[in-house]
This record gives structure tokens, C-alpha cells and sequence, in this order.
């Protein structure tokens, strides 16, 4: 095997490592991610047609959204069974539900492509912004329908191709005009892997989902400043946060120093920045 082969397990191990190192800066950043992307997770809760009493699962939660929004949905009548594959991303869901006395949320440390449940013990199924990082998508996603009862609803979201979600475009140029990042081997998932038209559609529909359609919805970044936005990036971009973090402190700066440059062509008067992005969320029926 040359070294440029993509090795599913190494992979998976490495995005474990990733999450639980940035899972406390997430919790830090929460309210300026939520700001933005709670509106996301109320048209993913009512376009599964998610109501009182109904059995939910969450796949890739990180700290806990949509969940958190299905949990309200089902009331104490329904639950909502939320995984993870990061230990430290799942700690902090634990905590918050414990602050926000969610008792019908049970946390689940489980890789999304090794999921295990009963055959049709879920009314509906989300994930956001997961599905992207999955090196075999369709066998999680035909364990999805697996999982559903008939008529249950399955919906995901992932983000648009780099040019229509500068958060993350950003970044990535910034960084990569620093550091010599290579190209994933060929099979390799990356943030954009679903970015492509289509690209989930099809796969919703070869996984056996019928009526499946796609919407386009607008997640808003809004932060104080270009410095608060290269701080955000460098503390939770998964990744490239981790790969930032290994350079020499003058790198650093001067990263993060470009970083506040980018960002200032969408500065507002007062210095406050306003990023909009793309998101693709599909939608499918068992």
C-alpha cells in the first residue's frame, strides 16, 4: 500500500483526536455558533415532521444540536438518542442537558458508519453537518433507513461548494497560503466532499428514500470583529485548527494575522463582521 492510500481506520482515529481537542473551544464559541445556525436546526426538526412523543435519532452531534431542538419537539412524551464519535464533544452535551434538564436525551458514544439499533425504532433521523466525513456514506446512510419506521422522515445537512460559504473558504485559503497542506488521497472525506449538486440527493435515493428534494438555507456568521473571527477559526475549525496549532508561533501569527485581513471585506461600519453561508439539506421519506 503506497502512502498516499486512505486508510478509513487511521482517518477515523485522527478526526477523534481532532473533535476532542477543539470540543472545549466549541463550548466557548457556542452562542456565536447557535446565533447563526439555531435557525438550521428548526427547519431540519419541522421538515422531519418531528412532533410530541416521537423517537429521534441524532447522528455526529458534537455538543448537541439538532438534539437539543428535537428533544423540545418530542416534549417528555418522546426521546432522543444522540451519538457522537468524540468523547469530549459528548461530555459537553452530558453537561448541557443536565443544565438545560433535558431527561429525554440519551448520549451515545458511537461511530456513525458502526451505528446499532433495532430495525424501525426511529420516527426520524438528522444530522448536520456530519454526513460529509463519513468515508462510507452509503452503508450509513442504508443503516438510516434501516432504522426507521415506515413513513419516517430522514434529514441532513452539509455544507455548499467554497465559494458560496466563505466561514470555512476563508480559512482554508489563509492557512494553506502558510502551510504546505497536501491533497487528501483519492476516498478521503473532507468538509466540501458533499458540496457537489446533487451529490447527497442521489445518495438519499440510492439508500432506498423516496419524495427526497433539496433546499438551500443560509447560516449566518455574525461576530464582532475580523480579530474574533480569525480567534473562531483558529479555535474551532477541526482540522485545520489542529494543524495550525502545530506551527511555530511566528506561523501562528501570521496566520492569524491574514486571517483578520480576510475577513474585513465583510466588515460593516463598525467593524462587526457578517458572513453569510450555504448549506445543502436534504430531505427523504422510508
Amino acid at each position: 500500500m503506497s502512502t498516499n492510500d486512505f486508510d478509513p481506520a487511521q482517518y477515523k482515529a485522527r478526526q477523534v483526536q481532532t473533535w476532542d481537542d477543539v470540543a472545549a473551544a466549541w463550548d466557548r464559541w457556542w452562542p456565536t455558533i447557535e446565533k447563526g445556525a439555531q435557525s438550521l436546526s428548526d427547519y431540519m426538526v419541522a421538515s422531519a415532521a418531528i412532533k410530541a412523543g416521537h423517537r429521534v435519532l441524532d447522528v455526529a452531534t458534537g455538543i448537541g444540536e439538532p438534539a437539543f431542538t428535537a428533544a423540545r419537539a418530542v416534549g417528555q412524551g418522546g426521546s432522543v438518542v444522540a451519538t457522537d464519535q468524540s468523547p469530549q464533544m459528548l461530555e459537553i452535551a452530558r453537561r448541557r442537558a443536565k443544565d438545560l434538564d433535558s431527561a429525554n436525551i440519551e448520549l451515545r458514544e458511537m461511530d456513525a458508519e458502526q451505528l446499532d439499533f433495532p430495525e424501525a425504532s426511529f420516527d426520524a433521523a438528522l444530522c448536520r453537518w456530519g454526513l460529509m466525513f463519513l468515508p462510507d456514506l452509503s452503508a450509513a446512510l442504508d443503516n438510516l433507513y434501516r432504522f426507521l419506521r415506515p413513513s419516517g422522515r430522514m434529514v441532513a445537512v452539509v455544507w455548499s461548494e467554497p465559494a458560496k460559504v466563505p466561514m470555512l473558504r476563508l480559512a482554508g485559503e489563509v492557512i494553506r497560503q502558510h502551510m504546505d497542506m497536501p491533497a487528501p488521497p483519492p476516498g478521503a472525506p473532507d468538509i466540501f466532499s458533499l458540496a457537489a449538486p446533487d451529490s447527497l440527493q442521489n445518495a438519499f435515493v440510492a439508500s432506498g428514500f423516496s419524495g427526497v428534494k433539496t433546499e438551500y438555507k443560509t447560516v449566518t456568521l455574525e461576530i464582532p470583529s475580523s480579530q474574533d473571527y480569525a480567534n473562531f477559526t483558529l479555535d474551532v475549525a477541526g482540522p485545520l485548527a489542529a494543524a495550525v496549532a502545530q506551527q511555530p508561533p511566528e506561523i501562528q501569527a501570521s496566520i492569524h494575522r491574514d486571517l483578520e485581513q480576510a475577513a474585513t471585506q465583510y466588515a460593516s461600519a463598525d467593524g462587526s463582521i457578517t458572513m453569510p453561508n450555504e448549506t445543502i439539506c436534504v430531505s427523504g421519506t422510508k
